[in-house]
């Protein structure tokens, strides 16, 4: 049997954001997937008005108990957001209970940007936060998040603050690689992680404007192409290309139409292009 991998996140009804854009990548690389949405939303929540939500908690909690019924084992977990704290601490638990060496764990901690919380959010739900990530192999904070992690005060993302950041993070027993996102070195924006104490960074031209959804379709590449056995550099540097096909297409439109998600056909055809190489 095929073991899939669990993808928990928000699902919104409209466009390809967040779950929609990853569960369409992670398809395109051949990998079986098992959906959980954190919650259900009728559209993301910029550019729409309020969406009508779907709370979902019950739900995973009976469809991983079905699962496991079935006899139906992960290959490993991608979760994104959450928005409930209650969520996180319980699937925290539930990775402890069912964890094992080839489960494979990365979590995008996903609760602020721009030096400040989103809205809803608190502390304690940053604590949940912090606490989940114990359990991960690999986590993905943009640098707001990273210092809402290790109670850093957010500052200018320098290399040596980045360092010290992730330093913070291992004193804390938080043991996963780290890959910080959105971050800006002159013209370019891309990703930072640590190897042999080297600060290395991947990125692409920065494009003006808004693009929604960028940090949910980039862990899912992340994710699968690890998944597949790359190595984490070439994993990092291909997802970030891929992130460029995106961003191009999508560059065009105005501001009403990109709030549906990023444009993702040439995206995909990469993918797939990859696949075979």
């Amino acid at each position: 049997m095929s073991k899939p991998v669990l993808l928990i996140e928000d699902f919104s009804a409209l466009g390809q954001i967040s779950m929609i854009g990853a569960l369409s990548v992670l398809q395109a690389m051949g990998i079986t997937t098992a959906a959980l949405p954190a919650t259900v939303l009728s559209s993301q929540t910029e550019g729409f008005g309020q969406p009508a939500v779907l709370d979902t908690e019950q739900w995973i909690d009976n469809a991983l108990r079905h699962w496991q019924d079935q006899a139906i084992k992960p290959a490993g977990i991608l979760i994104g957001y959450l928005g409930q704290r209650t969520l996180a601490d319980r699937l925290g638990k539930w990775i402890q209970q069912n964890d094992q060496d080839s489960f494979f764990k990365m979590i995008d901690p996903v609760m602020g940007d721009q030096g400040k919380l989103y809205p809803g959010f608190d502390q304690d739900y940053v604590q949940s936060i912090r606490k989940l990530c114990h359990h991960a192999d690999l986590i993905t904070p943009n640098w707001t998040e990273l210092c809402l992690l290790t109670n850093q005060p957010i500052c200018k993302p320098t290399a040596e603050a980045i360092k010290q950041g992730i330093t913070c993070l291992r004193s804390q027993q938080i043991t996963a690689d780290v890959i910080v996102t959105g971050v800006r070195v002159n013209n370019q924006v891309g990703c930072c992680f640590l190897q042999d104490h080297e600060l290395r960074f991947y990125g692409n031209s920065i494009q003006p404007g808004h693009f929604y959804g960028t940090g949910d379709v980039f862990a899912a590449l992340l994710y699968g192409r690890l998944l597949q056995h790359w190595p984490l550099d070439a994993a990092i540097s291909n997802s970030i290309k891929a992130m460029e096909q995106a961003i191009q297409q999508t560059a065009p439109l105005a501001d009403s139409e990109r709030r549906f998600g990023l444009r993702l056909d040439h995206l995909m055809q990469f993918v797939i292009r990859h696949n075979r190489e």
